[in-house]
């Protein structure tokens, strides 16, 4: 009954999708592009077996960098899919992958779209990868015996106490998955608190992904640039605003 309720508050919310697309494609025209694969509709069907890996952006598509390689090495005879919510997200998989991967949009929660996307790629094993937990997604693998496994998860406090405001359905969802493997015990605990039977602790793949050899020369450039016994902090990854809110705590700490 918990998911009946939500599929229909999604279906309600529906016909406001365009209008949320245009309104994203004023800063990103990107979001504009790719429309009909986030309802279900896609190009060529696969002609090899799929593994397939959900990146929502940016950073989860770096971070699976290391997997997408382990898994391009241990099973050549497969494709790999990434899917993406997010047009930066897309970018960062064309930057990283180029054309050695499949790529598309992950479709809205809707069982119609959802079930199209699950028929077109036909995927043998899927990955979300951190925190997404889609709730119809997660049922209808479940439904269709595709294991599914939430990998490099985390869970803040605050998005636990947002999950756990959603009961039955949330607790549902972690049963359904075949695996969760978490970055930290925090993590660990606060999604085993919210029903999933059991979490492995693995680290964050973030810390696996080694680099690039331009990007060695150009820190040891940096390092001299800046002297060899100084000490370097980096902020990387802000948003805007933020930056001078690091500036304000580094003065401060100074």
């Amino acid at each position: 009954m918990s998911r009946l309720l939500y599929t229909v508050l999604l279906l309600l919310l529906l016909p406001l999708v365009p209008l949320r697309l245009l309104w994203r494609s004023l800063r990103q025209p990107e979001y504009l592009q790719h429309c009909g694969e986030r309802f279900g509709f896609f190009g060529p069907v696969p002609d090899q077996p799929v593994i397939w890996l959900h990146c929502v952006s940016v950073g989860e598509t770096h971070a699976s960098a290391p997997l997408v390689e382990l898994l391009r090495q241990r099973y050549p005879g497969h494709a790999i899919l990434l899917t993406h919510t997010t047009p930066t997200g897309r970018a960062a998989s064309e930057q990283l992958f180029g054309e050695t991967v499949l790529r598309a949009y992950l479709p809205y929660d809707l069982p119609f779209a959802v079930g199209r996307f699950l028929k077109h790629f036909r995927p043998q094993v899927g990955l979300l990868m951190e925190t997404e937990l889609w709730f119809n997604l997660i049922h209808a693998c479940k439904a269709k015996g595709i294991p599914l496994l939430l990998v490099n998860a985390r869970m803040s406090a605050k998005s636990a106490r947002g999950y756990a405001r959603l009961g039955w359905l949330a607790e549902e969802a972690l049963l359904e998955l075949s695996t969760i493997a978490a970055q930290t015990k925090a993590d660990a605990e606060r999604l085993c608190e919210l029903g999933a039977p059991q979490v492995l602790v693995t680290g964050n793949l973030k810390f696996d992904v080694a680099p690039s050899e331009d990007a060695m020369q150009q820190a040891g450039i940096l390092r001299q640039l800046c002297g060899e016994g100084r000490v370097i902090f980096v902020a990387a990854s802000t948003r805007e605003g933020e930056e001078a809110l690091v500036l304000d705590a580094v003065a401060q700490a100074a």
